[in-house]
């Protein structure tokens, strides 16, 4: 596991104590993770929602024909080609 150390303002120090102790995480550097972890679940919700709206707004559906199954089941195998 990689340490990073940062240096806080003693205020900035004291909040980050106080709310470590009002979310029941044992240091400050388990509520720091938590909420970089936090932080990295939004993004990839933000992303996954976007690909979405994408989706949504790429045209009308149309239903999928055997060559278009075909071709996603070879998509595995030509990665493992790779």
């Amino acid at each position: 596991m990689t340490q990073l150390k940062v240096t806080l303002p003693d205020s900035l120090n004291e909040f980050v104590a106080c709310q470590a102790a009002k979310s029941g995480k044992r240091t400050r550097a388990a509520y720091v993770t938590a909420l970089i972890r936090e932080v990295r679940q939004q993004e990839a919700l933000k992303e996954v929602e976007a690909k979405l709206l994408a989706g949504l707004n790429s045209g009308p559906a149309r239903a999928m024909t055997r060559a278009d199954w075909a071709e996603l089941r070879m998509k595995p195998r030509e990665h493992l080609l790779l």
